[in-house]
């Protein structure tokens, strides 16, 4: 390791928090930065893929720069997140085509009462370390149904081709973190 700052990212269902440690662990530091919450319609809740990028990097920019750290000093950065959250995104821009579909959404509700009717909820509660479908699970946000979700709701978006749906520990490394690469 030859930074000597740790960057932790928690990027949370209602805040972006950065945090800084020093090279034994010692918390130096941390910012919150709050967004808001979308609620289109009752039981469903989105969030702005670019206002989690912009609190996140952020939280962090602003939280070196009080504390003097560059971002050559740091060694390692470590990202936790809403983990179910799901963003469609254009694969060519990496730009997202909707709003984030987040974990507490219950847009999916049919979709997961299908796929229990269908016998499901046996091999993907195993493979969720114990989740139930439709609780916390990125089953009950599958990429199928929250691209159904989006593509039904969402005018001239019909072309899913071109399209892909990720967690937001992939958004911010990808396309924002990398520039795409």
């Amino acid at each position: 390791m030859s930074g000597s700052y740790i960057l932790a990212l928690d990027q949370g269902t209602t805040s972006s928090r950065a945090m800084l440690f020093d090279r034994v662990g010692r918390a130096l530091g941390q910012l919150n930065r709050t967004f808001r919450q979308i609620y289109p319609q009752p039981g469903w809740v989105e969030h702005d893929p670019s206002e989690i990028w912009n609190t996140q990097i952020g939280a962090a920019r602003e939280l070196m720069a009080q504390k003097g750290v560059a971002p050559a000093e740091i060694a390692a950065i470590g990202i936790t997140n809403q983990r179910e959250t799901t963003i469609l995104w254009d694969r060519a821009t990496g730009e997202p085509v909707h709003n984030a579909i987040v974990w507490q959404c219950r847009r999916t509700a049919g979709y997961c009462d299908e796929l229990k009717a269908r016998g499901w909820s046996s091999p993907i509660t195993p493979a969720t370390r114990g989740a139930l479908l439709g609780v916390f699970t990125q089953a009950r946000q599958t990429v199928e149904g929250a691209i159904e979700a989006v593509l039904a709701n969402k005018a001239g978006s019909q072309d899913a081709l071109d399209k892909a749906a990720k967690t937001i520990d992939a958004s911010l490394q990808q396309y924002n973190a990398t520039v795409g690469k």
